[in-house]
């Protein structure tokens, strides 16, 4: 069977209902946006469920059509339920990581390079370091409404949160799920809990537009570093940048 028929086959249940999902991590968390989104974790997820084997034989320089890939988080007018993970932040940090050439970047060489070997020193290829913000967090929630079986059976194969998880980053202790009598995975209490088209926020989930409220122009589906098609959006609050103004 061919990937995009995999993809398009894939099912999962269907069973909604509103849930709240809380993360508890015993290492830094490292992130390279304000938000972690659980739809974007979750489809990553369905994607190796569904191709098994065939998932680490993708190729890197090519992105697959997921809008057909079936989630079990329920969608409305093209926005899943799924909000941006909360954090109960400690600390905001910057760390040091090295960056270094692995064979995942092997697609690049070409044949006179395969046959030699690889200057990691200097030119294309030189190990670096680079910057990352990390915040100490004891706990990450996340409101959805969701399939609860299928998306525990998922979440159990995840070992962490953000970036950097080879290294242990976001290493993720224990997973528990909680159902709740209200929707709270798109608007809580006054505030936006993902990104919403603004158009869509106001006409579709009559969320106010209220003053304060932030609108920048996002992705508000998954794949979310795919930044081909943003629109103007309803943004949650940046939860790093609050801690550094506090600070």
């Amino acid at each position: 069977m061919e990937i995009k028929d995999k993809i398009t086959n894939y099912q999962t249940g269907k069973n909604y209902t509103s849930i709240k999902v809380s993360f508890y991590l015993k290492s830094p968390l490292y992130l390279t946006s304000p938000w972690l989104n659980l739809d974007g974790i979750v489809q990553y997820l369905c994607l190796r469920d569904a191709l098994n084997e065939d998932f680490y034989n993708l190729p890197t320089h090519t992105t697959l059509n997921l809008n057909n890939l079936m989630l079990p988080i329920k969608k409305s007018y093209d926005v899943y339920r799924s909000s941006v993970g909360l954090f109960n932040i400690q600390k905001v940090f910057i760390d040091k990581c090295f960056k270094r050439f692995t064979d995942k970047q092997s697609f690049k060489l070409n044949k006179k390079n395969r046959r030699r070997k690889i200057r990691i020193n200097s030119g294309y290829f030189k190990d670096y370091l680079i910057d990352l913000p990390a915040i100490l967090t004891e706990k990450v929630d996340f409101y959805t409404c969701a399939d609860r079986n299928s998306l525990t059976d998922l979440l159990d194969n995840l070992t962490g949160l953000g970036k950097k998880t080879s290294i242990g980053g976001g290493r993720i202790k224990e997973i528990n799920t909680e159902i709740l009598e209200e929707d709270y995975s798109l608007y809580k209490d006054g505030v936006v809990m993902r990104p919403i088209p603004a158009q869509t926020a106001v006409d579709k989930f009559h969320i106010p537009f209220i003053e304060g409220v932030n609108i920048s122009k996002q992705n508000y589906k998954p794949p979310y570093w795919s930044k081909t098609n943003p629109v103007l959006c309803f943004t949650p609050p940046n939860q790093l940048l609050e801690v550094l103004e506090n600070a």
